[in-house]
């Protein structure tokens, strides 16, 4: 685990973890996106996050809003998507993940009406299928992640393509957002 409350501090973790490595050092962890920027040394967005409401596809002229699709069931992201929500016009398609186990094409059809039933969204706002923490005993976490995971997917596959924007919370559900979903 890492102690860190900055992006330097992270900067700093990775340059040292290189360092390590070019010395024969081998490592496998899960770092979060933050580290992976680190990693990388990825140069800071070109939006800043406060203005990336303002960033939709041709301006949002003619589209039907967006989606968020969030995958992260931990208590940061708990707290992103109810800020999220409380935004004027922003709605959520909830998926009960309870069911996606034993009935996954009719919960699939059931976000998709709950979709196609929600009135137009104004411009500059989401629709936002979202994952509860709910976890059945009865499988693994990983495979259960998994199962969550190809839901959102199927899910997102099946988004107008009038949207404005779209976007992913999670490192792998942003991964497979844009690998699967969007391909």
């Amino acid at each position: 685990m890492v102690d860190a409350e900055t992006q330097a501090d992270l900067n700093h973790f990775a340059d040292q973890l290189r360092a390590a490595a070019a010395q024969g050092k081998r490592f496998l962890f899960r770092p979060p996106p933050a580290c992976l920027t680190a990693l990388a040394r990825c140069r800071p967005q070109p939006v800043a996050a406060t203005a990336m409401h303002a960033y939709v596809r041709d301006n949002g002229v003619g589209k039907c809003g967006g989606a968020v699709i969030v995958g992260s069931h931990v208590k940061k992201t708990t707290a992103q998507l109810e800020k999220l929500l409380q935004v004027p016009g922003v709605v959520a398609l909830e998926v009960d993940v309870d069911r996606i186990l034993s009935a996954r094409a009719k919960l699939l059809a059931e976000v998709a009406g709950q979709r196609r039933n929600r009135p137009r969204p104004r411009r500059h706002t989401s629709s936002t299928p979202a994952a509860s923490s709910a976890i059945p005993r009865q499988a693994s976490r990983l495979a259960f992640g998994e199962a969550v995971s190809g839901f959102l997917m199927d899910a997102g596959a099946r988004l107008p393509a009038s949207l404005a924007f779209s976007s992913a919370r999670a490192g792998i559900t942003s991964n497979d957002v844009l690998s699967t979903a969007l391909a």
